[in-house]
């Protein structure tokens, strides 16, 4: 990706990653988050990328 030398129209894109053991209702208060238009842009998958979910 290439910056717009104009600074008004640079875009940023911030990544979290975090890998955890799965469990039943990990993922829990993460969902409700989304439900609740707390966070966005969330992508869950598996550690082998067998499919990506996004929300």
């Amino acid at each position: 990706m290439e910056d717009d030398p104009d600074p008004e129209f640079r875009s940023y894109c911030h990544l979290f990653v975090v890998r955890r053991p799965w469990r039943y209702g990990c993922l829990d208060e993460l969902l409700r988050d989304i439900a609740d238009d707390k966070v966005a842009g969330v992508l869950i998958t598996d550690t082998q990328v067998r499919g990506i979910h996004h929300r």
